[in-house]
């Protein structure tokens, strides 16, 4: 199944693209929409399983409110843009927080980063449910063995 994470402003013109994908998960960014409830309100109509993205310098509770309501958090890790970036440190613990709320909230939302992930900081990602990793893997000859090295060192694989 496909995950689609939308780095764009026009969200609803690109859902009606990519809903013909059949997604299980269409991610957009926080900061690029003003009506939140209403892209995760379509989103669910069309029977799309709904993620937020947060940037590096926005904070989880600017989200808290739509916890109930999405599928998935993608802490970005890195400013959005461009690849091959290093790591945030920070994010650690917006994914900390976010685990923490799910649990004492009960609630199912998948926690996902993407940023910055290679094999040593992918050892750090307690608690995450999904992780992106593109350069580390595209930037290699071998991608079958940089994939194997992200799951070997992967604490939740």
């Amino acid at each position: 199944r496909l995950d689609v994470h939308l780095m764009v402003n026009d969200v609803l013109r690109y859902i009606e693209e990519y809903r013909e994908l059949n997604p299980e998960y269409i991610i957009f960014h926080y900061e690029a929409v003003k009506d939140h409830l209403k892209i995760i309100k379509y989103l669910k109509s069309l029977n799309i399983k709904v993620g937020i993205a947060i940037s590096p310098g926005t904070l989880v509770d600017a989200i808290l409110s739509y916890l109930d309501m999405i599928d998935l958090v993608l802490v970005m890790s890195v400013i959005p843009g461009k690849g091959g970036q290093t790591f945030i440190p920070s994010s650690l613990e917006k994914i900390r927080k976010l685990n923490i709320l799910r649990k004492i909230n009960n609630l199912n939302f998948k926690i996902e980063v993407d940023g910055g992930i290679n094999n040593e900081t992918v050892k750090k990602l307690n608690y995450v449910d999904i992780v992106v990793a593109g350069s580390y893997i595209t930037n290699a000859d071998n991608y079958l063995m940089q994939v194997t090295s992200l799951k070997n060192e992967f604490p939740l694989a």
